[in-house]
């Protein structure tokens, strides 16, 4: 780690999302997931699927870097199985559905889900994406899963250095739907590893 990392990690902790980093966490997600959640939920849709009590997307899947008050960044995640047989919280309009079927289409059964892992601009670059990364494989591992999924869109290069840093593979790919609000280009990719320690 450079000394520049160690100087901003030192003070940072992680802690559970609570209700009011709802305000921090739609635009996150948003940027996390290149604008699908946007295209999908919209801003309400979203904050609904964060309060809804019984949603695998809800507020309890997250867990946020914190410096002082300073949110710095995000991940969340859960059993894919589980979130499978999930009835959503807010339903998807017909109009975007057809935006999911690439993520549908490739699923690692029996895994546990990176669902969104977002690092503030200013903050990255300093390791930050690395601690997220390593706490959601904990928890993944505390999870009892074997293996930890996420996608990836290919044309998030800081995300795939980041993934295959951490030992992830490509296990499959599929083309992006298009939409207006989709600020992603290429492939839809589909990364795992096993969450045995390395």
């Amino acid at each position: 780690m450079s000394e520049k990392t160690g100087e901003v990690l030192s003070p940072v902790c992680l802690r559970p999302a609570r209700r009011e980093d709802i305000s921090f966490l739609v635009p996150s997600i948003h940027e996390a997931t290149s604008g699908l959640t946007l295209a999908l939920f919209g801003d309400r849709g979203l904050e609904q699927r964060l309060l809804h009590p019984t949603s695998v997307t809800n507020l309890t899947s997250f867990t946020l870097a914190i410096r002082n008050t300073e949110r710095l960044g995000h991940f969340s995640g859960y059993d894919i199985d589980i979130a499978d047989a999930e009835k959503p919280g807010a339903a998807i309009p017909n109009e975007v559905e057809h935006l999911l079927q690439p993520f549908r289409q490739q699923r690692q059964r029996g895994s546990w889900y990176l669902a969104s892992l977002r690092v503030v601009e200013a903050f990255r670059g300093l390791g930050l994406g690395e601690v997220l990364l390593t706490s959601a494989l904990l928890k993944a591992r505390n999870a009892g899963q074997p293996t930890i999924s996420l996608h990836v869109f290919s044309s998030n290069e800081l995300a795939l250095r980041l993934y295959k840093r951490a030992g992830f593979t490509v296990v499959g790919s599929s083309p992006i739907a298009l939409h207006p609000d989709l600020k992603a280009s290429g492939d839809v990719l589909l990364m795992a590893r096993d969450v045995s320690p390395r």
